[in-house]
């Protein structure tokens, strides 16, 4: 009668070892949860052992084997030691006084006998390797015509190298000897690396079908809580080539404390190239969040925006004709009305006429857009609006506005939207053919994101908050060049400070982002190209480079909720240099209504971002 038989018929004595004993029912339950608990795990144990051990032969079988072949060169085989040496002694048998290249020798041999041993026991009908990738009869029984053999077939069972046998097979085990030694020492012929790859890629298809079996067997529902999870994510990232990235993901993935069975519900029928194929689409997802993180394209959009509109107004507030037109309406107004002939009376009057023509004040808006094509995440597109205010003196401008940038990126994994509401000041100030201009910016944006992958019950979304800072100072010097030409040359610095917070998705399965910030550090070098026309119309073309001087972030840090291990992308603090083009125009509608429009290009190699802005300006 079985163990089993004696708990369920509450029998409460036994034999063990002939020796009469007394057992409780619940201590006989109890022992029986045990040996039924035990068995639970018996086959991922067991097949977590295959894996362990084709991971070793994976990873070092090749090493050895050549290891082998040179340790032999050098070995007495006239030794006695040598004629009688046996793989079956102990590791530690031979010191290094006796004889140390046989010690040496003995210990890549020790190696392959694992190694081979375990590949013997799991190929029962033996392996066989052609030398040239052809058969030339390498078969069952003709190990010799092969440039590897496990051969298992009676009369010619052993273990052949480049068609030398070089071991005897034991039932299971490998054996090797002295007299099988000494014969191969005399006909050692090097090996290249081709025949070193195609050993190789047996024992990696080998490997695919262990980790396959092992992985199948952890994953299943009743063995997902005590399987090794650091030992399964390297078997599913190793079978299924995933990189650093994608291996941390389906880490922090597995390693989520799964106290309810919510994940290990989810995974249910997944097998490894399912769980590597839910890795990589979620790594492919969080990169895409993390790139915006340190990309900042929309805030790149917005600030160049901002720099087109503002550009405009102070181009349009620095043209030398503004002093002429201003006299030519003051005319215009007064050539109905007659004066006394009194030639210092007559002046005074128009300069105080003049003077109210001289539109110092003025209220503008524009409609803003702009496209970021990024070869690395998807585009995003922005529209929104600009209101602003700004005053003419006699050496200096001053403006200031007031805005708002919707911006949205979408692709199959992915997608974002923000609301962004910013504002910010502007000067320009004159000293002789001097212009200096200082700008300074403020903005917040409110961020909304959707991740999809090919499991809905993985799909997650999340809301977090960006907060961004920028200044610059640029200075020029205007030449005339002619006809109301003028070209500035100029240098600026500018620098940027964008923060996000950290936040927590909702979903199933949701991911805790910590928070990040980057400053930058940009030094501008442009020529500015100004024509103005009569009635108040002007254009304008910069064309420039922009170099980042300095770069910091930190590496973006984020973890699946209730996860023990972390994911970590490493930030990309690449110094980049790009090509500007900033251009544009304004027409005069009426005396005091003007409209114009721009267009701005920030480029490199794999980034460019099109900037454009409509708008209309009252002076007053």
């Amino acid at each position: 009668m079985d163990f089993i038989s004696i708990c369920i018929l509450n029998i409460d004595i036994i034999y063990i070892k002939g020796e009469k004993m007394k057992i409780s029912k619940i201590a006989c339950c109890t022992l029986l949860g045990a040996i039924i608990a035990t068995g639970a795990f018996a086959n991922v144990n067991k097949e977590e052992q295959n894996y362990l051990n084709i991971k070793d032969v994976k990873d070092n079988i090749v090493k050895e084997i050549k290891a082998f072949k040179d340790n032999l060169k050098n070995v007495d085989d006239s030794s006695y030691l040598f004629k009688n040496y046996s793989s079956k002694f102990p590791e530690n048998f031979y010191d290094d006084k006796g004889n140390p290249s046989l010690k040496e020798l003995h210990g890549h041999v020790t190696k392959l006998t694992e190694y081979l041993g375990f590949l013997n026991k799991k190929n029962s009908d033996g392996v066989y390797i052609y030398i040239n990738g052809e058969d030339d009869g390498c078969d069952k029984g003709n190990g010799g015509n092969c440039l590897f053999a496990i051969d298992t077939y009676n009369a010619n069972k052993g273990i052949y190298l480049n068609g030398e046998k070089i071991a005897k097979i034991e039932g299971v085990k490998v054996v090797f000897e002295g007299n099988l030694l000494k014969t191969y020492k005399k006909n050692n012929k090097a090996l290249d690396e081709s025949s070193y790859s195609k050993l190789q890629e047996f024992v990696n298809n080998q490997a695919e079908k262990i980790t396959d079996n092992y992985t199948k067997e952890a994953l299943k529902k009743d063995k997902f809580q005590g399987a090794d999870k650091k030992l399964l994510t390297e078997a599913i990232a190793t079978a299924n080539g995933l990189n650093k990235n994608e291996a941390q993901t389906v880490s922090s993935l597995l390693n989520i404390k799964d106290d309810k069975n919510k994940l290990s519900d989810i995974i249910e029928d997944y097998d490894a190239e399912d769980i590597a194929m839910l890795g990589k689409m979620i790594n492919k997802s969080l990169e895409d969040i993390t790139s915006g993180f340190n990309h900042i394209d929309t805030i790149d959009a917005i600030i160049s925006n901002t720099g087109l509109a503002t550009n405009s107004r102070l181009a349009k507030l620095s043209n030398p004709l503004n002093d002429d037109l201003a006299l030519a309406y003051a005319i215009k107004n007064l050539s109905d009305n007659k004066f006394a002939d009194n030639g210092d009376t007559l002046s005074s009057v128009v300069k105080e006429y003049t003077n109210r023509f001289n539109y110092d004040s003025n209220l503008w808006g524009n409609i803003m857009g702009g496209k970021a094509k990024l070869k690395s995440q998807a585009n995003t597109n922005t529209y929104g609006f600009m209101l602003g205010y700004d005053k003419a003196f006699d050496n200096m401008i001053i403006g200031g506005y007031a805005g708002y940038t919707n911006a949205k990126s979408s692709s199959d994994a992915l997608t974002t939207k923000s609301d962004n509401y910013h504002f910010g000041a502007y000067t320009r100030m004159y000293i002789d053919q001097n212009e200096i201009d200082a700008k300074v910016s403020y903005g917040k944006g409110k961020n909304k994101l959707d991740r999809k992958v090919i499991d809905p019950d993985f799909d997650a979304n999340g809301k977090y908050d960006t907060n961004f800072f920028d200044a610059s100072i640029d200075y020029g010097h205007i030449f005339d060049i002619n006809n109301n030409s003028f070209m500035k040359p100029m240098i600026g610095l500018e620098y940027s400070h964008v923060s996000t917070k950290g936040f927590k998705e909702t979903g199933k399965v949701p991911v805790s982002f910590k928070g990040t910030t980057v400053k930058t550090l940009s030094a501008k070098a442009a020529v500015e190209f100004r024509k103005y026309i009569a009635n108040g119309n002007f254009l304008y073309i910069t064309p420039g480079i922009q170099k980042e001087l300095r770069k910091s972030m930190k590496d973006t840090q984020l973890a699946f909720v209730n996860s023990t291990e972390n994911i970590k992308y490493a930030s990309k603090k690449d110094k980049n240099t790009f090509f500007t083009l900033k251009t544009g125009a304004e027409m005069r509608l009426t005396d005091n209504l003007s409209t114009n429009i721009n267009f701005g290009v920030k480029a490199k190699s794999e980034s460019k971002y099109y900037n454009g802005t409509v708008g209309l300006s009252y002076k007053f």
